[in-house]
């Protein structure tokens, strides 16, 4: 009954008189303006770009490139063009406006227009039918690339036997992908990674179990030569090896516990760690950091003092109510932890680690994504390599590379254009002054209205 009130709700937003206002597609031409190459890390100056029937059609010098008759003609001169940024780590169906869409709005609005939502608890079917409907044109919103969870939690919900169970059921449900998380034993990932084999879906999600305080499993290692694809959260594989942990917490004081959980980081192991890398790098296992999430906990007195002048929705002090609140010794602490997951995210790179930019919608949706990617430069990634992981990184890890995260003609029309240049300094990600979603045009004014108004219904289909 709920999922289909949900759905309901999801249809009749769409119809709604009050989300017409988007511009339709058709032909757009992005002329005289700096392309982005993301692949080669190189600016292209003085290019055109051209978008037909939502598909990139020519991308080249300015002089040689014909702008199609009755094309929206925008004047890039001074502006940078790169893909569509992708978040490959955002929870739509967990957030407390799931039923109004708005987040649809505000991913758009800062320039991302492809999204792996990374699962909702006993929300499946609710995903792959906005998924549906987005692919449909009845909503305006991010592509969208939908997670099944498999978890214990809902292997109980959703009365599974076992997790086989589960992944079988939800491939035939027609999730993208297969996220494991907290609750199920090896045994139980193996037969994921089977069932995934078999639908051709990759699987990946948290490679620990923090169920048990006390004794924290962490199987990142076995879940990568088990076959597992990708592991997401950087906090949660810490490699400690034979160090001795200190004591754990009395009691049940949560934010104690996740400080101690944290700060494994500071007692891990380097050989254990170089050994994780290899196996990773060895079995091509991509590394979804969200640094954004440890950042949030770290320096957020440093949000708190821009959440205003940054635009961002609601209240720095609602937004984080829930999350730890550290000063003293233990900020100290917590901070220097923090340092050392940089550090491993700098050496998994360096080791030639696939790694893609996630954001657990944090500290919003959409406007983390650039934080995200500034948080990778600060962990030891060039601009270009950072952007790579927001773009055509992430692409490759969605199975969609053969289509979006390039500025290049054949692609899908996903651009974003920037008012500065991205490889001189990676923030200008943020400062986006249009975005191109499937081919249709949103420019600022229409930008700012989905961070007001949220999700839109287009004015006409494909």
């Amino acid at each position: 009954m709920a999922l289909r009130l949900a759905l309901a709700s999801l249809l009749a937003f769409a119809a709604s008189d009050a989300q017409r206002n988007v511009p339709s597609r058709g032909p757009l031409a992005i002329i005289n303006v700096t392309v982005i190459d993301v692949v080669g890390g190189r600016r292209l100056a003085d290019h055109t770009v051209v978008v037909r029937d939502a598909r990139i059609t020519s991308v080249g010098p300015a002089a040689s490139i014909t702008v199609p008759s009755g094309a929206n003609v925008v004047d890039g001169r001074g502006k940078f063009l790169i893909p569509g940024l992708i978040d490959t780590h955002i929870h739509l169906a967990t957030l407390p406006d799931r039923d109004s869409l708005r987040i649809p709005g505000l991913l758009l609005a800062n320039g991302v227009t492809t999204v792996r939502d990374a699962g909702a608890g006993g929300y499946d079917q609710w995903l792959v039918a906005l998924r549906g409907a987005v692919q449909r044109d009845s909503i305006l919103a991010p592509r969208l690339y939908v997670s099944g969870m498999v978890s214990g939690r809902n292997i109980t919900r959703y009365r599974m036997q076992d997790a086989r169970a589960l992944a079988k059921q939800l491939i035939a449900w027609g999730v993208d992908g297969l996220k494991i998380r907290d609750g199920l034993t090896m045994q139980g990932v193996r037969a994921v990674v089977e069932e995934g084999t078999r639908a051709r879906l990759p699987v990946y999600g948290h490679t620990y179990n923090f169920a048990n305080r006390e004794r924290p499993d962490i199987y990142t290692r076995d879940a990568a030569e088990a076959g597992v694809q990708g592991t997401m959260h950087i906090s949660g594989i810490p490699q400690t090896g034979s160090n001795v942990l200190p004591a754990p917490p009395n009691g049940d004081d949560w934010m104690a516990w996740w400080l101690y959980s944290t700060l494994r980081w500071i007692h891990a192991d380097a050989a254990a760690e170089r050994s994780l890398i290899d196996a990773m790098v060895t079995r091509g296992m991509w590394l979804e950091p969200t640094l954004i999430t440890e950042d949030w906990i770290a320096n957020a007195d440093m949000y708190a003092s821009t959440w205003q002048t940054r635009g961002l929705p609601g209240s720095f002090a609602q937004t984080h109510e829930g999350w730890p609140v550290y000063s003293g010794r233990d900020l100290e602490q917590f901070r220097a932890a923090f340092a050392r997951e940089k550090d491993f995210v700098r050496r998994f790179h360096a080791a030639g680690g696939l790694i893609t930019a996630g954001t657990d919608c944090m500290p919003s949706c959409g406007s983390g994504i650039a934080d995200e990617l500034r948080l990778l430069v600060e962990a030891g990634l060039s601009p270009a390599e950072a952007l790579r992981a927001g773009t055509s990184d992430a692409a490759r890890v969605l199975g969609w590379g053969d289509r979006l995260g390039r500025v290049e003609a054949g692609t899908l029309g996903d651009l974003v254009l920037l008012d500065g240049d991205p490889l001189a300094d990676i923030r200008n990600s943020g400062r986006v002054r249009a975005v191109v979603s499937d081919g249709r045009y949103l420019d600022r004014a229409t930008l700012d209205g989905l961070l007001t108004r949220g999700g839109a219904a287009p004015s006409s289909a494909r």
